[in-house]
């Protein structure tokens, strides 16, 4: 099953804009907008053409899950196609994390 948010995550991973993505995919810009906002259904020609410019494959935008549309598909891709950290990063995201945490609910941890 098509899996729009492991599509968004793979679009903002390549950091390619839309117009050069859909330009390479032979798409239109309005083509593949209204895949992006899940107003329009991909082909599976269409798919592996966006997977090809976006360097992953027709699998990688499908899911088992019963809940294709969930957001944690998109932080999923994110996770698993991350670089590796130094321990500073890691630092500095953790200190990012809490203070939103802090911020949001009132309380640390």
């Amino acid at each position: 099953m098509f899996c729009l948010p492991r599509l968004r995550a793979y679009l903002d991973r390549s950091g390619l804009p839309l117009p050069v993505v859909a330009t390479r995919a032979g798409l239109s810009v309005a083509e593949l907008a209204e895949i992006e906002r899940g107003t329009r259904i991909p082909t599976a020609d269409v798919l592996a053409d966006l997977t090809a410019v976006l360097g992953c494959t027709v699998p990688d935008v499908h899911t088992v899950e019963p809940n294709p549309n969930s957001h944690d598909h998109y932080w999923a891709v994110m996770v698993a196609t991350a670089p590796e950290m130094t321990p500073q990063e890691i630092a500095t995201i953790g200190y990012i994390l809490r203070h939103i945490d802090t911020t949001t609910t009132g309380r640390a941890g």
